[in-house]
C-alpha cells in the first residue's frame, strides 16, 4: 500500500533508492502504528497483568489518562519499529543477494522463509533494548501527558547505558579473540 506507492513515486522525482526505501518504511510504519497503537497498549497491559482483561484495560486507560493513554507508546513504538524494519529489510536484501552466489539459484520460497526467519531473529536481538523500553513505556499507567518525557528518559537512558556496556564488552572480547 503506502510503502509501494512511495517506492514508485519517489524514483520518478529522481530520489535515491535508499532514501526512497527509508521514506517508504517511515511513512508506512507511522500510518500503521496510528491504527495499531491502542490495541498494542491494551494487549501489553493485559499480557503483563497490569489489567485483568481487555475491557478493564480500556476502561482504566480512558478513566485515568483519556485517549492519550492509548497512544502513550506511539513514539516509542515508532522508535523501535523504524530501526527494526530498516535493519531487517537490509539484512534480508543482502541474504537474497547471497542465495545465488552460495546455492546457485534464485531465492525460492524455502530460501525466503529461512532468510526471513534468520534476519528477523538477528534484527530482534539487535533491537531488543528498544523493545524493552517500548514495553516499559506502554506499561507506565497513570502518568499522564505531563510526565511522559520524564518517563521515557527514565526508562530509555538506563537501557542505552546498558547497551553501551554490552557493546563495549563485545568489543573487548573481539579484540582478545583477535590476539
Amino acid at each position: 500500500g503506502t510503502k509501494d506507492t512511495i517506492r514508485k513515486a519517489l524514483p520518478m522525482l529522481g530520489a535515491d533508492p535508499t532514501l526512497t526505501f527509508i521514506t517508504g518504511v517511515v511513512v508506512a510504519d507511522a500510518a500503521y502504528w496510528i491504527i495499531r497503537c491502542p490495541s498494542e497498549t491494551v494487549k501489553t497491559r493485559v499480557q503483563t497483568g497490569v489489567d485483568e482483561n481487555m475491557w478493564q484495560s480500556i476502561t482504566k486507560i480512558l478513566q485515568t489518562e483519556g485517549w492519550y493513554g492509548f497512544y502513550r507508546g506511539y513514539i516509542p513504538l515508532l522508535q523501535l519499529d523504524f530501526p527494526f524494519t530498516v535493519v531487517n529489510f537490509a539484512l534480508f536484501s543482502g541474504y537474497q543477494g547471497l542465495v545465488p552466489v552460495l546455492f546457485g539459484h534464485q531465492p525460492e520460497l524455502l530460501d525466503q522463509f529461512v532468510g526471513g526467519f534468520l534476519c528477523s531473529a538477528l534484527t530482534a536481538a539487535i533491537t531488543c533494548p528498544l523493545a524493552v523500553a517500548s514495553t516499559r513505556i506502554l506499561l507506565d499507567a497513570g502518568g499522564g501527558a505531563a510526565n511522559t518525557d520524564a518517563v521515557e528518559v527514565d526508562i530509555v537512558v538506563p537501557l542505552v547505558k546498558q547497551l553501551e556496556t554490552q557493546v563495549t564488552e563485545v568489543e573487548v572480547q573481539v579484540k582478545l579473540a583477535a590476539q
